[in-house]
């Protein structure tokens, strides 16, 4: 028994036009939303700690800040840093923040080199002493002051930990949640974002 074709045409139509419906819906809403209902478009992202929105350039007269009151902006420079504040030392809180960091980068085996530690304290701190007594359980971190035009550039930004990308932008900044809770929480979302970075960009 043979089908009618003319009952075979408006089927194949219809699973023609539902097809083609079903791949231009999505392309239609979202241009819907873009253009009428923008407030309806998706605001979640992925990323962990907060972004600066605008991305926060580097002011051209930043600069850290050695023992001796030499200053130099190049170590702001060339690779990710984790930036970590002090005052005129460094607390609990900030303790925390570069124990935090430092497992961080530890974690990220060949691709640590990429990542720099920073701490950076205020120009009255005794930065030699701090840094000889925070040497042995961390080999690798930097200890600096911020002159005058780096203060200024942070002094708005409430945050422990700040993510600067190797062009001297401030692209993250992290609170991190206290409790044991908190470390596993801080640990997987900051190694989660530095991953996410180092692998999209071919810079530092």
């Amino acid at each position: 028994m043979t089908q009618d074709s003319s009952t075979a045409r408006p089927a194949g139509r219809g699973r023609f036009l539902l097809l083609l419906a079903l791949f231009a819906a999505p392309v239609l809403g979202a241009y819907l939303i873009y253009f009428y209902w923008p407030g309806a478009a998706p605001t979640a992202t992925t990323n962990y700690g907060s972004l600066f929105a605008p991305i926060r350039a580097l002011p051209e007269d930043a600069a850290l800040v050695d023992s001796a009151g030499g200053q130099t902006r190049a170590a702001l420079l060339e690779n990710w840093h984790y930036l970590v504040r002090g005052d005129t030392d460094c607390d609990a809180a900030c303790i925390n923040a570069l124990l935090m960091t430092r497992q961080v980068r530890l974690s990220l085996n060949e691709k640590r080199d990429r990542v720099d530690r920073l701490l950076l304290l205020s120009p009255a701190a005794d930065i030699p002493g701090t840094a000889q007594r925070l040497a042995a359980e961390h080999p690798h971190l930097q200890v600096m002051a911020a002159n005058p035009a780096l203060q200024a550039w942070l002094a708005d930004v409430d945050a422990d930990v700040i993510l600067l990308d190797p062009l001297g932008n401030a692209v993250l900044h992290y609170r991190l949640v206290p409790g044991e809770a908190g470390i596993q929480e801080d640990f997987k979302g900051l190694r989660k974002d530095i991953k996410k970075l180092l692998k999209l960009s071919s810079i530092g």
